[in-house]
């Protein structure tokens, strides 16, 4: 008698755990934090923003002028592909910094951008000296 309890409690708890193992996994977003050189202005991050927007499994796009990096929420683990990924950065005149991270998060991410300082600010308008012509007249 013990023996079949035993079973029937471990066939539940096998089943149970299977059920929120496939269940976690369907609501699970993933965060991709990308290096990105050549970011410099508000242009480049509206850019970059718009090139992912098309992308109807990323969740969001946000731009760090100050760090170089993008982080895009997707809607799934595995959603969006390195590949993908690097070829959409390429291809609107950019280039992938270091490694693609991938990190899952659980129901909600917390994405917030860091926010820019004066120096922060300051220094991306310095580099503008060396990256005239899409910038000009751009509230910084």
């Amino acid at each position: 008698m013990s023996k079949s309890l035993f079973s029937i409690i471990a066939i539940f708890s096998l089943l149970f755990a299977s059920f929120n193992m496939a269940f976690a996994h369907e609501n699970e977003r993933e965060k991709v934090t990308i290096g990105v050189k050549g970011l410099v202005c508000e242009f480049c991050a509206a850019t970059i923003k718009k090139a992912f927007s098309k992308n109807k499994t990323i969740e969001s796009t946000t731009v760090s002028l100050g760090d170089k990096t993008v982080i895009l929420v997707t809607k799934g683990v595995g959603a969006v592909k390195d590949d993908y990924i690097t070829k959409t950065i390429l291809d609107n005149g950019y280039n992938v910094d270091g490694e693609i991270k991938h990190q899952p998060c659980h129901m909600t991410c917390d994405v917030t951008a860091v926010p820019q300082t004066e120096a922060e600010k300051a220094a991306v308008a310095k580099e503008h000296g060396n990256h005239a012509g899409h910038y000009a007249g751009m509230k910084m």
